[in-house]
């Protein structure tokens, strides 16, 4: 298990029960094949410069990755996004993950506490 968070490019409802459904379908949608957006691409080079890939990391660093999965890249579509933290590493990664993704004008669900972070108008 890992501490899910999801990105969305379109606006969300404000109503954050809307708003899970919009992004539950915009996610099942996302397929490794499609090419992530370009606000996307963005966020992911921020978030791995920091946190690198699980791919990029030596074989004997594995273990101190934050992500559940990768290629982190494969995670991200069109419209909405999904990425897993190891539950061991969220109290020092999930602030700064929500920062790069409000900063850069996405919507942030977070499945664990139910909330929906909306960028600043």
């Amino acid at each position: 298990m890992a501490y899910m968070i999801g990105f969305q490019i379109p606006s969300a409802p404000t109503d954050n029960q809307q708003a899970f459904e919009q992004f539950d379908a915009l996610a099942e949608s996302v397929t490794i094949e499609e090419e992530p957006h370009p606000i996307f691409i963005k966020v992911h080079s921020e978030l791995t410069n920091k946190f690198p890939c699980l791919c990029d990391l030596p074989e004997d660093q594995i273990d101190d990755g934050i992500w559940s999965d990768g290629p982190l890249i494969n995670n991200f579509g069109q419209q909405a996004a999904v990425l897993g933290i190891m539950f061991s590493k969220v109290e020092a990664s999930v602030p700064y993950v929500f920062d790069v993704g409000l900063k850069n004008g996405v919507t942030m669900f977070d499945w664990q506490t139910g909330l929906v972070h909306r960028p600043d108008s």
